[in-house]
């Protein structure tokens, strides 16, 4: 039973997601029981991605026990309804909503600083319950991922694409696993499906960056602490790979960029509660090896790095950077690979 809402949730947030719409307000009382499965009911505040905010930056909208971190802090995209579904499943098994009751500003206070509990959910569901309950919205899986990892789905999930000296390489997911589309022509595609890395329930790449022959992508694998980075590396264009060691400087790291350059490669990540994460900067000369290394001098609130751009020896790093009262650019100059 509670298997079969979270699969069907799962698909109405895949549907949502794929038209572009953030629901903000997913929780039980907003899902009806029907003999085909839960329906997702009361659209009165979701929003579209690209819409111009009807709120303030800093201002709440959402139901205090089901908002994400990041909403608490006035800011909603996609992921926020990940958090709000993994509530909505801890609360089916439980009848308790996973950070307590109470006052409203203590259970924000929880959901921002304390972990969730989700004893009641049962062993099978549980990991993928509090990967989706990360405090950053970056280390929770897709509401695409919760659908083929509760429904076995063999649809590949791909995320983003470059070209090669060969043709063309694409990465993403596959039932799960890492994997690897590779073309030459751009017309017929390779599945190279990839081992995932040992102790974890899924894992899926999310960046690609090709200098030379040599192939970098990077991802995210969910284990029973959440999701953390990890790293694959080919050094023939795409047709074999590797994984590499990849470290993390500190709780809640996640890849948001990743770049080629003259000198070998350069990714930018974060890491940090919401609301205050700071960026770091990863080199590799072959992709073999990675040297992380902070960013300083950025000031308070949170850093985000979303694209690298290199040009020669020159990598520049373009982002946000937000606080309570503001949200402003951010342009880096980041050491090349």
């Amino acid at each position: 039973m509670l298997h079969g809402l979270a699969a069907g949730l799962a698909e109405a947030l895949t549907a949502i997601h794929a038209a572009g719409v953030v629901h903000r307000d997913l929780k039980p009382s907003n899902v009806i029981l029907g003999p085909d499965g839960p329906k997702v009911i009361d659209f009165g505040i979701a929003q579209t991605l690209d819409a111009t905010s009807v709120t303030k930056t800093g201002m709440m909208v959402g139901s205090a026990g089901f908002m994400a971190p990041e909403q608490v802090m006035g800011r909603v995209g996609q992921a926020a309804g990940i958090f709000a579904w993994a509530v909505t499943v801890a609360y089916a098994a439980s009848g308790q909503p996973p950070f307590g009751t109470g006052e409203s500003l203590a259970i924000l206070y929880r959901i921002l600083h304390d972990s969730p509990d989700v004893a009641a959910v049962s062993q099978a569901l549980r990991p993928l319950v509090t990967s989706a309950l990360a405090k950053d919205p970056q280390r929770r899986p897709t509401a695409c991922e919760l659908l083929d990892r509760l429904t076995g789905s063999s649809v590949p999930e791909g995320h983003l694409g470059t070209a090669d000296p060969h043709g063309f390489v694409s990465v993403g997911a596959h039932d799960g696993q890492p994997a690897v589309w590779t073309t030459t022509d751009g017309r017929l595609w390779t599945t190279i499906v990839l081992a995932r890395p040992a102790g974890t329930s899924s894992a899926m790449l999310r960046q690609v960056a090709v200098n030379g022959n040599r192939v970098v992508a990077l991802g995210q694998e969910i284990t029973a602490g959440g999701a953390v980075p990890f790293a694959e590396q080919s050094a023939d264009g795409g047709a074999s790979w590797r994984q590499v060691p990849f470290s993390r400087p500190g709780p809640g790291t996640a890849i948001t960029a990743l770049a080629a350059d003259s000198g070998g490669f350069t990714a930018a990540g974060q890491y940090g509660e919401p609301g205050r994460t700071t960026v770091v900067i990863w080199t590799s000369a072959s992709g073999l090896t990675w040297t992380p290394a902070g960013v300083s001098g950025l000031g308070g609130g949170s850093h985000e790095v979303t694209a690298l751009a290199s040009s020669g020896p020159a990598v520049t790093g373009i982002g946000l950077q937000a606080t309570t009262r503001s949200r402003q650019f951010l342009v880096l100059a980041l050491p090349p690979g």
